[in-house]
């Protein structure tokens, strides 16, 4: 009789257990490179592997998630406008957003809401869930979607110039960016690619490699234009970055518009103004 007793009350507790907030860390779902993180669960192991100092970035994709099902309409990775200000405040970080998307890095935990580029304060793995109460986790609902990235990903910017009149060259400067500084060196093929403007005639053409030493995150190529007197429309041409090294490129074509700055004289025959 006892022990049939016992097995029905372990049988009840068992079909409630979903009702019981998840405090403790379990793995988050990962799938084809994003990370799902659930309102209703605790620190959630996103499975990325950092070291102290090390540059890593994360970018909200999707998802919507609440931290009161009932009465807080679903609200994206960056949180409700909410801040706790009570001296009762039970949150992991009470003074960010309520709701917001957290992370954790041995002890450190630090505020990630929608995104952007962070620097690990530890080492260990990033742990990840919304600023909410342990015991308040019944109520919420949701997830988002995130995308973690430690490979530095290279942008390169587009430019303008004025042309200039003069025998002396202007010069014009692609700036290239490593979205995260990385602890090998990076380095990426450059090269020049005519347009409306042209080589020799208009601009000096280049090629080479750029090179990030580790912790680099900024390099510049410059190139000379021409100046001339012609009148004549503005002109543009490319600068190509292709063949990366320790790192991915999402921007490879920088533009560069040669602006002109050549007026027609008017004619020698002109009248003066007229007078009467």
């Amino acid at each position: 009789m006892k022990l049939s007793i016992l097995i029905s009350v372990a049988l009840l507790l068992g079909s409630f257990a979903w009702l019981a907030p998840k405090t403790g860390r379990v793995a988050a779902a990962t799938t084809n490179g994003t990370t799902e993180v659930f309102a209703n669960q605790g620190w959630q192991d996103s499975t990325l592997a950092l070291q102290a100092g090390q540059q890593f970035r994360i970018d909200y994709v999707s998802g919507k998630w609440t931290y009161w099902n009932d009465g807080i309409a679903p609200f994206d990775a960056n949180g409700d406008s909410y801040i706790c200000s009570a001296e009762s405040c039970c949150e992991p970080l009470p003074s960010a957003r309520k709701g917001g998307l957290l992370g954790k890095v041995g002890d450190a935990v630090f505020f990630i809401g929608n995104g952007g580029t962070f620097t690990a304060p530890g080492s260990g793995t990033l742990l990840l869930r919304m600023n909410d109460c342990d015991d308040s986790f019944a109520d919420n609902s949701g997830s988002v979607i995130v995308k973690l990235n430690t490979t530095s990903a290279l942008t390169i910017t587009n430019v303008a110039v004025v042309e200039g009149t003069g025998t002396t060259p202007t010069y014009v400067g692609f700036k290239v960016k490593l979205s995260i500084a990385s602890s090998q060196s990076v380095t990426v093929d450059y090269a020049t690619i005519a347009g409306t403007a042209h080589a020799i005639s208009d601009y000096r053409a280049k090629a080479g490699t750029l090179t990030f030493a580790p912790g680099q995150t900024r390099k510049t190529i410059w190139i000379a234009v021409k100046a001339d007197t012609r009148v004549e429309a503005d002109e543009t041409f490319q600068m190509l970055l292709s063949n990366p090294a320790h790192a991915t490129i999402t921007d490879a074509r920088g533009v560069a518009i040669i602006l002109n700055d050549d007026s027609t004289p008017p004619p020698t025959d002109a009248p003066s103004e007229a007078t009467s």
